[in-house]
């Protein structure tokens, strides 16, 4: 059986055509703006791993300032009956560099965190970017339908009344 369609029908089509070439191109600029916002993220990855090993490279430096300051406290305790004041100095400085190692604590398992969250964010945008290249191949599907539909339709009116009066 062969299908007829009017005019309006083959009007529609068309302008569902258009309507999806439109949603592509639209699909497009947002799996282009995905790709952007990943290669920013791989960015703010990557500077966060320097900013890490920075930090693990001044907690080591710290670590090391410590070793030194205690080899000098046991040398202080030698002459301590006469360096007693340069003592006191020497303790505060110890505290100071304890908070300074705990912030440093502190703030290394807050980029931790923020680590786990960009891969977070990572595994979601690559499972945006699967369910769009889905939406992707449906639409390039359906474009191809309607275009079998288009070509399997009979000819308009006034290509047909060329056919009969020849």
């Amino acid at each position: 059986v062969i299908k007829h369609f009017t005019f309006t029908q083959n009007n529609d089509l068309f302008k569902k055509m258009s309507l999806l070439r439109e949603k592509m191109s639209l699909l497009r600029e947002k799996m282009s703006l995905l790709r952007e916002k990943m290669s920013l993220l791989r960015e703010k990855m990557s500077l966060l791993r320097e900013k890490m090993s920075l930090l693990r490279e001044k907690m080591s430096l710290l670590r090391e300032k410590m070793s030194l300051l205690r080899e000098k406290m046991s040398l202080l305790r030698e002459k301590m009956s006469l360096l007693r004041e340069k003592m006191s100095l020497l303790r505060e400085k110890m505290s100071l560099l304890r908070e300074k190692m705990s912030l440093l604590r502190e703030k290394m398992s807050l980029l931790r965190e923020k680590m786990s969250l960009l891969r977070e964010k990572m595994s979601l945008l690559r499972e945006k970017m699967s369910l769009l290249r889905e939406k992707m191949s449906l639409l390039r599907e359906k474009m191809s339908l309607l275009r079998e539909k288009i070509a399997n339709s009979p000819p308009r009116k006034s290509e047909r009344r060329g056919t009969l009066s020849a």
